[in-house]
């Protein structure tokens, strides 16, 4: 089960970063009318401006570290009638699309700072255009300004849903929308390491859509599994100005948003500490970091071996490959990461699913940042040796390759040392790779070698 973030845009002045492209899984959808009675191939389309909080006790969320404020665009198709869509920004013009299937089609950009969001979305009109297969080439242009956040959400019985009782219904309750009125739009969303298990309407004015008045939500009996912990988000979302006429019977909203995440955790057996990485490679904030480096995460227990990575500052080909005993995951550049650039990686990110998790599918922190800059240098990994090379009761040959840790290095075999046959191409997890030659058993000799390639 994969999801990361595939494509990534320009690099911007002043070496801010340009996002990936992106589904808008749960901020977006803001201040939108119920559906029209003729469905349209888009139900609704928006842009807007947020911060990304995190709370970890009872007291007040804080700011998030990372890349916590962020722009957002999205257009979210009827079935399949929305065959492609961009948005015009202050910079110019770029595509919209899906990370994974049924996502909204959506560009979303993370600024580690408000004046870095507010420079390069400043206040102003943003057009996004779509193309459909029924209702042709629409546009609709939507006005943001004022700058209008929010307050943050706070759970507010925060303690009490550190222990809830799966068997029984639960009311997760949070501090008042400031101002919020029926025109406003509350979310909430809980998940699993292995995908969402409770959500309000995230369509305003639907079935189960919560209002700016709202301060709770049911949890009904029997959603959550025992002894575990699941990641929590709600968001708070002001519109601020609706286009309802330049796409007939399809309302688009700007719109000002915060959002807190947070753990719950359930009685009953079972693993309810959320996983942790103990180590990153390069460290978070590196520099001058090689261009053939890989990126090492190590976790503090065993986790399930899928991943849900946002990165931006590269388009590089890249290799994920987790040790087996899942203490590490080796993110491998496969066409060099660019120089002088910054690379910000973002685990389970806010506006997608939180697929980093332990074994009981607790869930790593959401929005776990890790960020090094490039130099325009390139280190091969440290020369291979070949050692402990002996026959098995099989007959077949075994050896092992000694190298540089969580490096690729690839062995050979050969038995006139002019042609060669692959035994294989690993990483070094832990500075050793073991090989077994199958071929050996009616050979009268053989010759090996490894290398990295």
């Amino acid at each position: 089960m994969l999801y990361q973030c595939c494509k990534t845009l320009r690099t911007p002045p002043d070496l801010f970063l340009r996002a990936a492209a992106k589904a808008v899984a749960t901020t977006l959808a803001l201040g939108f009318a119920t559906a029209p009675l003729r469905a349209a191939d888009v139900s609704h389309y928006s842009v807007g401006k947020g911060v990304l909080f995190a709370q970890n006790n009872a007291g007040l969320p804080q700011i998030r570290s990372g890349l916590p404020f962020l722009f957002q665009a999205a257009v979210v198709p009827v079935s399949n009638g929305l065959l492609s869509a961009t948005v015009q920004l202050p910079f110019g013009t770029f595509p919209m699309g899906p990370r994974f299937l049924g996502a909204p089609s959506t560009f979303t950009d993370r600024q580690p700072t408000q004046e870095s969001l507010d420079l390069f979305y400043p206040g102003g009109n943003y057009t996004i255009h779509m193309t459909n297969a029924h209702d042709g080439t629409r546009s609709g242009t939507l006005a943001l300004s004022g700058d209008d956040y929010p307050n943050a959400p706070s759970v507010v019985n925060y303690s009490q849903a550190q222990a809830i009782n799966p068997s029984n219904d639960f009311t997760l309750r949070w501090s008042a929308f400031l101002g919020g009125t029926t025109s406003d739009f509350i979310f909430a969303q809980l998940d699993a390491a292995t995908g969402l298990v409770f959500r309000t309407s995230y369509t305003p004015g639907a079935v189960g859509a919560l209002n700016g008045t709202n301060t709770s939500v049911l949890i009904p009996s029997n959603t959550l599994a025992p002894g575990r912990a699941y990641s929590g988000r709600i968001a708070f979302v002001k519109t601020v100005a609706n286009n309802t006429t330049a796409y007939p019977g399809v309302t688009g909203a700007a719109t000002y948003f915060t959002q807190t995440d947070f753990f719950i955790a359930t009685t009953g057996a079972g693993d309810i500490a959320p996983p942790l990485v103990t180590t990153a490679s390069p460290p978070n904030g590196a520099t001058n970091v090689s261009r053939t480096a890989p990126f090492v995460l190590t976790f503090n227990e065993p986790m399930r071996t899928a991943h849900s990575f946002f990165i931006s500052g590269t388009a590089a080909g890249r290799t994920f490959n987790w040790n087996p005993d899942g203490l590490t995951l080796v993110v491998t550049p496969t066409s060099n990461w660019p120089p002088n650039t910054a690379i910000a990686w973002v685990l389970n990110p806010s506006d997608g699913p939180q697929f980093f998790g332990d074994l009981n599918r607790s869930p790593l922190a959401m929005e776990t940042a890790f960020r090094f800059t490039t130099g325009t240098n390139f280190v091969p990994p440290a020369a291979p040796m070949l050692t402990d090379a002996r026959r098995l009761v099989t007959g077949r040959f075994q050896f092992k390759l000694l190298g540089e840790s969580n490096r690729i290095y690839a062995a050979e075999a050969s038995t006139n040392f002019t042609d060669w046959v692959s035994l294989g191409t690993n990483i070094a997890f832990g500075g050793s790779i073991q090989y077994q030659d199958n071929n050996s058993l009616t050979l009268p000799h053989r010759f090996y070698r490894g290398f990295a390639p």
